[in-house]
């Protein structure tokens, strides 16, 4: 039976010195493609091509499945296991905000919206309140205003929390907005 794919030999080698290089056994099921058997043992004369393709492992697949082993163990290892693994963030957003709320005898009602860069949430302290939690360092006048028009939707004050102090124009801007009694409009 041919195989319904094409098999580079170029690749195939390089995935394979890839393994070698980093001192991992190669080994590949006969079985699964004789094809890419064939083709191990000629990219591989002598023992290596042999040992190589001969091996009868228990995975079954394709040359995606190309297994290694590491020489001192006989633990199986899938190619994608052998790729650089990110390494896990300490605490989340979401669990520094609610450390931060903590400190301050605030509770988390409800929780509205999370994801890495903001949360929004209700919460109750002496009263309660609608809160913006921002990942970033400062916010502009327009997610000010989103968070306003977010808050009075529910009918609620607001409390927003950045990871650093804001502009001395958006605490001028917040200030005048404060100190506003009343907007008129003059008829002529």
């Amino acid at each position: 039976m041919n195989p319904k794919f094409i098999l580079s030999k170029q690749i195939l080698k390089e995935q394979v010195q890839k393994l070698t290089d980093l001192g991992l056994k190669v080994s590949y099921s006969y079985k699964t493609n004789r094809e890419v058997g064939n083709l191990l043992q000629e990219l591989f004369p002598g023992k290596q091509g042999d040992e190589i393709a001969a091996q009868n492992t228990r995975t079954e697949g394709s040359l995606n499945n190309l297994q290694a082993k590491r020489p001192t163990s006989e633990a199986t290892y899938k190619r994608s296991d052998l790729q650089a693994k990110r390494p896990i963030p300490q605490k989340t957003f979401l669990n520094k905000v609610e450390e931060f709320l903590e400190k301050q005898n605030t509770k988390i009602i409800s929780i509205e919206e999370v994801d890495k860069k903001k949360v929004i949430a209700r919460i109750q302290n002496s009263q309660q309140a609608m809160l913006f939690a921002f990942n970033k360092k400062r916010i502009t006048e327009l997610e000010l205003m989103k968070c306003y028009k977010k808050a009075k939707e529910s009918n609620l004050p607001y409390h927003i929390i950045t990871q650093s102090d804001q502009t001395k124009k958006m605490n001028d801007t917040i200030d005048a907005y404060k100190k506003l009694i009343r907007l008129d409009k003059l008829n002529t």
